[in-house]
């Protein structure tokens, strides 16, 4: 973390996670998301797929605001960051296998 531009902190681990994090979860309660596509532009999804989205990008922006931000440098509490990363990893990864699931096997 550089201490001398606190603004870069607070931009990549609290503004953008925050950000990212507010759709995962208005993707999640309303299953309706946009995807972009190679082929197809922009894609919207639903239903599953949106949700799978959606946990995807609160995993995201969960691994940011863990990277990012440091909220107390003890050593004591570095395992809560190493599993606020695991978590969010997790997150990653079954929002990833469902928003598949749900965008190939609908």
């Amino acid at each position: 973390m550089n201490e001398s531009l606190p603004w870069k902190t607070c931009f990549w681990g609290v503004v953008l996670p925050l950000a990212l994090a507010l759709y995962g979860v208005w993707c999640c309660v309303a299953q309706k998301g946009m995807m972009l596509s190679k082929y197809h532009g922009v894609r919207m999804v639903t239903g599953p797929a949106a949700v799978g989205m959606g946990i995807f990008w609160i995993g995201v922006a969960l691994l940011l605001h863990f990277n990012n931000v440091s909220w107390n440098p003890s050593p004591r509490f570095a395992y809560f960051e190493q599993v606020g990363k695991l978590v969010a990893c997790l997150l990653i990864g079954a929002g990833f296998v469902l928003m598949v699931f749900g965008v190939f096997y609908r």
